[in-house]
Protein backbone atom coordinates (compact mmCIF):
# COMPACT_ATOMS: atom_id res chain seq x y z
CA UNK A 1 0.00 0.00 0.00
CA UNK A 2 1.20 3.37 -0.76
CA UNK A 3 2.34 6.09 1.53
CA UNK A 4 0.34 9.17 1.93
CA UNK A 5 1.10 12.02 0.16
CA UNK A 6 2.58 14.28 2.67
CA UNK A 7 4.81 11.16 4.17
CA UNK A 8 6.59 10.60 0.34
CA UNK A 9 7.11 14.66 0.12
CA UNK A 10 8.41 14.41 3.55
CA UNK A 11 10.88 11.40 2.98
CA UNK A 12 11.56 13.56 -0.68
CA UNK A 13 12.81 16.34 1.00
CA UNK A 14 14.76 14.53 3.86
CA UNK A 15 17.48 12.86 1.66
CA UNK A 16 19.33 13.38 -1.57
CA UNK A 17 19.11 10.05 -2.65
CA UNK A 18 15.60 10.57 -4.15
CA UNK A 19 16.18 9.89 -7.83
CA UNK A 20 14.90 11.82 -10.66
CA UNK A 21 12.22 9.59 -11.75
CA UNK A 22 10.60 9.56 -7.79
CA UNK A 23 10.66 13.80 -7.84
CA UNK A 24 8.94 13.64 -11.25
CA UNK A 25 6.11 11.54 -10.25
CA UNK A 26 5.72 13.33 -6.70
CA UNK A 27 5.39 16.69 -8.05
CA UNK A 28 2.30 16.13 -10.08
CA UNK A 29 0.85 14.30 -7.75
CA UNK A 30 1.70 17.03 -5.10
CA UNK A 31 0.27 19.73 -7.62
CA UNK A 32 -3.07 18.28 -8.19
CA UNK A 33 -3.34 17.92 -4.66
CA UNK A 34 -2.77 21.34 -3.95
CA UNK A 35 -4.93 22.59 -6.94
CA UNK A 36 -7.70 20.65 -4.36
CA UNK A 37 -6.71 22.41 -1.38
CA UNK A 38 -7.57 25.77 -3.42
CA UNK A 39 -10.83 24.71 -4.24
CA UNK A 40 -11.44 23.19 -1.11
CA UNK A 41 -10.34 26.20 0.77
CA UNK A 42 -12.54 28.65 -1.35
CA UNK A 43 -15.52 26.84 -1.04
CA UNK A 44 -15.83 26.11 2.66
CA UNK A 45 -14.72 29.71 3.29
CA UNK A 46 -17.94 30.90 0.83
CA UNK A 47 -20.05 27.87 2.93
CA UNK A 48 -18.90 29.52 6.41
CA UNK A 49 -20.16 32.76 5.28
CA UNK A 50 -23.48 31.53 4.46
CA UNK A 51 -26.21 32.26 6.68
CA UNK A 52 -29.03 29.29 4.65
CA UNK A 53 -26.58 26.92 6.57
CA UNK A 54 -26.80 26.33 10.08
CA UNK A 55 -23.84 28.18 12.42
CA UNK A 56 -22.79 24.40 13.61
CA UNK A 57 -22.73 24.42 9.62
CA UNK A 58 -20.76 27.43 9.42
CA UNK A 59 -18.12 26.88 11.92
CA UNK A 60 -17.32 23.51 10.52
CA UNK A 61 -16.99 25.11 7.22
CA UNK A 62 -14.61 27.50 8.35
CA UNK A 63 -12.51 24.81 10.54
CA UNK A 64 -12.31 23.17 6.98
CA UNK A 65 -11.44 26.20 5.12
CA UNK A 66 -8.48 27.17 7.56
CA UNK A 67 -7.11 23.55 7.30
CA UNK A 68 -7.19 23.65 3.42
CA UNK A 69 -5.36 26.92 3.37
CA UNK A 70 -3.33 26.14 5.85
CA UNK A 71 -2.08 22.91 3.89
CA UNK A 72 -2.25 24.30 0.81
CA UNK A 73 0.26 26.87 1.98
CA UNK A 74 2.50 24.09 3.47
CA UNK A 75 2.21 21.87 0.25
CA UNK A 76 2.95 25.30 -2.23
CA UNK A 77 6.52 26.03 -0.05
CA UNK A 78 7.21 21.56 -0.45
CA UNK A 79 6.11 22.40 -3.83
CA UNK A 80 8.74 24.55 -4.76
CA UNK A 81 11.41 22.81 -2.70
CA UNK A 82 10.51 19.58 -4.85
CA UNK A 83 11.11 21.44 -8.23
CA UNK A 84 14.60 23.15 -6.74
CA UNK A 85 15.69 19.41 -5.62
CA UNK A 86 14.35 18.17 -9.45
CA UNK A 87 16.55 20.73 -11.05
CA UNK A 88 19.34 20.22 -9.20
CA UNK A 89 19.29 16.89 -9.47
CA UNK A 90 18.82 17.35 -13.36
CA UNK A 91 22.08 19.81 -13.42
CA UNK A 92 23.85 17.58 -11.67
CA UNK A 93 23.06 14.49 -14.03
CA UNK A 94 24.00 16.71 -16.40
CA UNK A 95 27.11 17.87 -15.32
CA UNK A 96 28.05 13.83 -14.95
CA UNK A 97 26.74 13.34 -18.38
CA UNK A 98 28.57 16.02 -20.40
CA UNK A 99 31.84 15.06 -18.16
CA UNK A 100 31.23 11.42 -19.03
CA UNK A 101 31.20 12.72 -22.82
CA UNK A 102 33.89 14.90 -22.68
CA UNK A 103 36.26 11.72 -21.21
CA UNK A 104 34.56 9.55 -23.87
CA UNK A 105 35.37 11.82 -26.54
CA UNK A 106 39.24 11.90 -25.52
CA UNK A 107 39.30 8.04 -25.10
CA UNK A 108 38.38 8.34 -28.87
CA UNK A 109 40.81 10.54 -29.70
CA UNK A 110 43.94 8.70 -28.20
CA UNK A 111 42.40 6.24 -29.84
CA UNK A 112 42.58 7.37 -33.51
CA UNK A 113 46.33 8.64 -32.34
CA UNK A 114 47.01 5.21 -31.89
CA UNK A 115 45.63 4.32 -35.25
CA UNK A 116 47.01 7.06 -37.08
CA UNK A 117 50.36 6.51 -35.67
CA UNK A 118 49.66 2.45 -36.45
CA UNK A 119 48.59 3.21 -39.83
CA UNK A 120 49.68 6.46 -41.73
CA UNK A 121 53.36 6.60 -41.57
CA UNK A 122 53.68 3.12 -43.22
CA UNK A 123 50.58 4.43 -45.47
CA UNK A 124 52.83 6.65 -46.57
CA UNK A 125 55.49 5.55 -47.03
CA UNK A 126 54.33 2.78 -49.70
CA UNK A 127 52.05 5.67 -51.36
CA UNK A 128 55.14 8.00 -52.16
CA UNK A 129 56.87 4.84 -53.06
CA UNK A 130 54.50 3.72 -55.80
CA UNK A 131 53.66 7.22 -56.78
CA UNK A 132 58.08 7.61 -57.39
CA UNK A 133 57.70 4.09 -59.60
CA UNK A 134 54.53 5.41 -61.70
CA UNK A 135 56.09 8.63 -62.49
CA UNK A 136 59.22 6.81 -63.84
CA UNK A 137 57.62 4.13 -65.44
CA UNK A 138 55.43 6.78 -67.74
CA UNK A 139 58.78 8.78 -68.20
CA UNK A 140 60.45 5.42 -69.41
CA UNK A 141 56.90 4.57 -71.45
CA UNK A 142 57.51 7.60 -73.26
CA UNK A 143 60.83 7.62 -73.98
CA UNK A 144 60.14 4.40 -75.72
CA UNK A 145 57.80 6.04 -77.53
CA UNK A 146 54.83 4.24 -75.95
CA UNK A 147 52.09 6.53 -76.17
CA UNK A 148 49.84 4.51 -73.43
CA UNK A 149 47.70 5.06 -69.94
CA UNK A 150 50.08 5.38 -66.96
CA UNK A 151 50.27 2.74 -64.35
CA UNK A 152 47.61 4.59 -62.38
CA UNK A 153 45.00 5.23 -65.31
CA UNK A 154 45.31 1.47 -66.32
CA UNK A 155 44.94 0.68 -62.77
CA UNK A 156 41.59 3.20 -62.28
CA UNK A 157 40.48 2.18 -66.17
CA UNK A 158 40.15 5.82 -66.93
CA UNK A 159 41.42 7.25 -70.30
CA UNK A 160 44.99 7.84 -70.09
CA UNK A 161 44.37 12.20 -71.14
CA UNK A 162 42.57 12.05 -67.65
CA UNK A 163 39.33 13.67 -68.76
CA UNK A 164 36.33 11.86 -68.79
CA UNK A 165 32.77 13.26 -69.93
CA UNK A 166 34.61 16.48 -70.03
CA UNK A 167 35.31 16.50 -67.07
CA UNK A 168 39.48 16.32 -65.46
CA UNK A 169 39.68 12.88 -63.11
CA UNK A 170 41.57 13.90 -60.10
CA UNK A 171 44.93 11.77 -60.12
CA UNK A 172 46.18 9.95 -56.47
CA UNK A 173 49.67 10.34 -57.79
CA UNK A 174 49.37 14.23 -57.46
CA UNK A 175 47.86 14.48 -54.27
CA UNK A 176 49.49 16.87 -51.67
CA UNK A 177 50.80 14.19 -49.14
CA UNK A 178 52.01 16.48 -46.24
CA UNK A 179 55.34 15.91 -43.91
CA UNK A 180 54.53 13.63 -40.66
CA UNK A 181 57.12 15.91 -38.50
CA UNK A 182 56.30 19.35 -39.49
CA UNK A 183 55.41 21.89 -42.12
CA UNK A 184 56.67 21.14 -45.93
CA UNK A 185 55.14 18.17 -48.09
CA UNK A 186 56.76 14.57 -49.12
CA UNK A 187 54.71 14.35 -52.29
CA UNK A 188 55.30 15.88 -54.57
CA UNK A 189 58.40 17.03 -53.97
CA UNK A 190 58.34 20.74 -53.21
CA UNK A 191 59.86 23.15 -56.13
CA UNK A 192 63.98 23.57 -55.08
CA UNK A 193 64.41 26.74 -53.63
CA UNK A 194 67.00 29.75 -55.13
CA UNK A 195 70.00 28.76 -53.00
CA UNK A 196 70.71 31.47 -50.44
CA UNK A 197 73.90 32.83 -52.62
CA UNK A 198 72.55 33.24 -55.49
CA UNK A 199 69.12 35.29 -54.06
CA UNK A 200 71.20 38.58 -54.97
CA UNK A 201 71.86 37.87 -58.18
CA UNK A 202 68.41 36.44 -58.97
CA UNK A 203 66.91 40.09 -57.61
CA UNK A 204 69.56 41.37 -59.52
CA UNK A 205 67.89 40.32 -62.81
CA UNK A 206 64.60 40.43 -61.88
CA UNK A 207 64.78 44.30 -61.13
CA UNK A 208 66.95 44.34 -64.64
CA UNK A 209 64.35 42.74 -66.40
CA UNK A 210 61.29 45.18 -64.68
CA UNK A 211 63.60 48.10 -65.85
CA UNK A 212 63.85 46.61 -69.94
CA UNK A 213 59.56 46.16 -69.89
CA UNK A 214 59.45 49.80 -68.56
CA UNK A 215 61.34 51.54 -71.30
CA UNK A 216 58.61 49.57 -73.97
CA UNK A 217 55.62 51.34 -74.51
CA UNK A 218 53.04 51.55 -76.92
CA UNK A 219 53.24 53.88 -79.64
CA UNK A 220 50.67 54.74 -82.30
CA UNK A 221 52.72 55.35 -85.72
CA UNK A 222 51.89 57.74 -88.68
CA UNK A 223 54.56 57.36 -91.16
CA UNK A 224 55.21 60.05 -94.26
CA UNK A 225 53.24 60.19 -97.11
CA UNK A 226 55.68 58.94 -99.55
CA UNK A 227 58.94 56.47 -98.80
CA UNK A 228 58.54 53.13 -96.93
CA UNK A 229 60.48 54.00 -93.60
CA UNK A 230 61.34 50.70 -91.59
CA UNK A 231 61.68 50.14 -87.87
CA UNK A 232 63.21 46.84 -85.94
CA UNK A 233 60.06 45.89 -83.67
CA UNK A 234 60.33 44.65 -79.79
CA UNK A 235 60.75 41.34 -81.54
CA UNK A 236 63.93 42.57 -83.44
CA UNK A 237 62.47 42.37 -86.89
CA UNK A 238 62.46 45.07 -89.08
CA UNK A 239 58.98 45.89 -90.52
CA UNK A 240 57.68 48.88 -92.90
CA UNK A 241 56.06 51.20 -91.14
CA UNK A 242 52.49 51.71 -91.51
CA UNK A 243 49.87 53.44 -89.42
CA UNK A 244 50.10 51.01 -86.45
CA UNK A 245 50.43 50.87 -82.81
CA UNK A 246 54.18 49.67 -82.35
CA UNK A 247 55.83 48.40 -78.79
CA UNK A 248 58.89 50.88 -79.09
CA UNK A 249 61.59 52.40 -76.87
CA UNK A 250 62.95 55.89 -76.95
CA UNK A 251 65.45 55.32 -79.36
CA UNK A 252 62.95 53.77 -81.57
CA UNK A 253 60.71 56.58 -81.40
CA UNK A 254 63.68 59.30 -82.34
CA UNK A 255 64.16 56.91 -85.00
CA UNK A 256 60.91 56.98 -86.43
CA UNK A 257 60.64 60.91 -85.61
CA UNK A 258 63.86 61.25 -88.04
CA UNK A 259 61.82 59.21 -90.75
CA UNK A 260 59.42 61.54 -91.29
CA UNK A 261 56.46 59.38 -89.04
CA UNK A 262 54.22 61.29 -86.71
CA UNK A 263 54.77 59.10 -83.26
CA UNK A 264 51.83 59.62 -80.30
CA UNK A 265 51.82 57.61 -76.98
CA UNK A 266 48.82 55.26 -77.40
CA UNK A 267 45.85 55.23 -75.14
CA UNK A 268 45.51 52.02 -73.12
CA UNK A 269 42.06 51.18 -74.84
CA UNK A 270 43.22 52.52 -78.59
CA UNK A 271 43.74 49.39 -80.64
CA UNK A 272 44.29 49.03 -84.29
CA UNK A 273 45.54 46.72 -86.85
CA UNK A 274 48.91 45.37 -85.99
CA UNK A 275 51.60 45.19 -89.09
CA UNK A 276 53.25 41.89 -90.02
CA UNK A 277 56.43 40.76 -88.45
CA UNK A 278 55.66 43.04 -85.34
CA UNK A 279 56.09 42.04 -81.69
CA UNK A 280 53.31 43.44 -79.20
Amino acid sequence: MAKPLDERIASALSTDRVTITTLEELIPEAEAEHKRLVVAHARNSADSLDFALSEDDREDAARKSERANRNAIALAKALEQLRTKLATKRESDSRRAAEANRTAALAERDELADRFRDLVPQAVADLVQLFAAIAQNAERLKALGLHVRDAEAEARDVPGNWYMNSSPVDRFAEMKIPRLDGPGRIWPAAPRSIPPAHQDQYGIAIQRAREERARWKRYFVTPPEKGEPTIATHSGESVVLSPAIFLMNSEQVAEAKKAGCEVELAAANQRIGLPSGGSF
